[in-house]
């Protein structure tokens, strides 16, 4: 009966330290920390996509009027546009919200930090065209930021020669004079080939 009795106590004991080690919290426990994700803007043609930031756009319009409009570029299946909201009409009225095309203007621009110029975008059919690169070679976007990814350039120039698409079958014939910009372009690394081959002695 006496070993039955201590064998119960340590049976007791031991299952009260379980008990209460259980109910401790662990000496280190880590949760991980979900980041803060920077997500590279995505620029993209779609049905009422975004495909530009917003700035404070100068707008000229082709009937000699101009306003300014802090806006982003939009586009759709047919056009670019900036959209202007008529506040004097309801959230309902279909003239709410009014599309400027570049049809509608000789040009839109805004303010360039880096040098403090504007930074122009010429209307040019369904688009405007932004000068990204000047140089002896220039290269030109439809989207009105300052610098753009490669696949977001359209046209490259040749002093004030015509704007040549970079699709055109003949366009690496401009770089031509330059092996390794020939290469860079080929290659569709097209901020780099305008640059390299305005950085040679052609």
């Amino acid at each position: 009966m006496k070993k039955y009795c201590l064998f119960l106590l340590t049976l007791i004991t031991i299952l009260s330290s379980f008990t209460a080690l259980k109910a401790q919290p662990p000496a280190y426990h880590y949760t991980p920390v979900t980041p803060h994700l920077q997500f590279p803007q995505n620029y993209y043609y779609g049905r009422s996509a975004t495909i530009s930031q917003k700035h404070h756009f100068t707008i000229a319009f082709t009937d000699g009027r101009d306003t300014s409009l802090y806006t982003k570029l939009l586009g759709d299946s047919s056009s670019f546009y900036l959209q202007m909201e008529n506040k004097s009409v309801g959230k309902k009225d279909s003239g709410r919200f009014i599309k400027i095309t570049p049809s509608q203007t000789k040009y839109i621009s805004h303010l360039d930090p880096t040098t403090g110029k504007d930074f122009v975008g010429i209307a040019s059919d369904s688009c405007w065209l932004f000068k990204v690169i000047a140089g002896k070679m220039n290269a030109y976007s439809d989207l009105a930021e300052i610098s753009v990814d490669d696949e977001f350039i359209r046209y490259i120039q040749v002093g004030d020669g015509p704007m040549v698409a970079i699709t055109d079958p003949n366009a690496g014939n401009l770089f031509s004079s330059n092996e390794r910009a020939l290469e860079l372009f080929t290659s569709k690394r097209y901020n780099r080939a305008v640059k390299i081959y305005n950085k040679s002695g052609n």
